[in-house]
C-alpha cells in the first residue's frame, strides 16, 4: 500500500512557516493494514531528547546490521556521548513522529542535505520512513543528498523508490570504523 504525501499549508506562527496537514495515511502493517495518523509529525521539541536518545539507542545500529562483524564491531555510543552526531543532531531541522515509546521516527536535515533517519524497529514495515522523508522533500531545498551504508540494502531501496539515485561511494568510518557509503542525490544533484 502506497502513503499518500502530505500536503503543507502556510503557518505564519509555526516553526519554519509550514505545517502538514492533518491526515490519515494508509500504511502497511505487519500482520493488516492500519492507520497511522501523519497529523502527529511535528517539529522536534526539547522535551524529546530523552525520547530520541531512547530511539537513536534502539535504531542506530540497525544501519549497519549487514556489516561483516555486526554488532561487536559496530557498537552505538549513546547519543549524548557521541560528539560528532550530536553535533550534526543540534545543527539540523528535525521532524519526529511519536509513538508508543516515546518516538516512533525521527528524521534530521541540513539546509538540503539528510543527515539522519530513525525509524524505531517495531515501527517498521509501515510506511513511516517513506513519511517521514516524504515530508522533508517536501520542506527542504532542492537539490536533495545523503548518505547511506552501501550494506544497508533495505534503506537503498526506499531511496532510490523516492527518485534518490546513486552518485558515488567512498570510504568513511563510524567510531573509527572502517565502512562504505553511497552519496545519493535526490532530482539530478551533484554536489558530492
Amino acid at each position: 500500500m502506497t502513503v499518500i504525501r502530505q500536503k503543507m499549508w502556510r503557518d505564519d506562527n509555526a516553526l519554519g512557516g509550514l505545517k502538514a496537514a492533518p491526515r490519515l495515511v494508509p500504511v502497511a502493517g505487519r500482520r493488516h493494514d492500519r492507520l497511522m495518523r501523519m497529523s502527529d509529525m511535528r517539529d522536534y521539541r526539547r522535551e524529546d531528547f530523552d525520547p530520541l536518545v531512547a530511539l537513536y539507542q534502539r535504531g542506530k545500529g540497525d544501519e549497519f546490521r549487514f556489516e561483516p562483524g555486526w554488532p561487536e564491531r559496530f557498537p552505538v555510543i549513546p547519543l549524548p556521548m557521541d560528539e560528532v552526531r550530536l553535533k550534526a543532531f543540534s545543527d539540523a531541522r528535525v521532524l519526529v513522529v511519536p509513538g508508543e515509546k516515546g518516538l516512533a521516527g525521527v528524521i534530521y536535515w541540513q539546509q538540503s542535505h539528510i543527515v539522519g533517519l530513525l525509524v524505531d524497529p517495531q515501527s517498521r514495515g509501515r510506511g513511516l520512513g517513506r513519511a517521514l522523508m516524504q515530508a522533508v522533500l517536501d520542506r527542504m531545498a532542492k537539490p536533495a543528498t545523503l548518505k547511506v551504508v552501501a550494506s544497508n540494502t533495505s534503506a537503498i531501496r526506499l531511496y532510490e523508490s523516492l527518485g534518490f539515485q546513486r552518485k558515488g561511494q567512498r570510504q568513511a568510518t563510524y567510531q573509527k570504523v572502517p565502512v562504505t557509503v553511497l552519496m545519493m542525490s535526490y532530482r539530478l544533484c551533484n554536489d558530492f
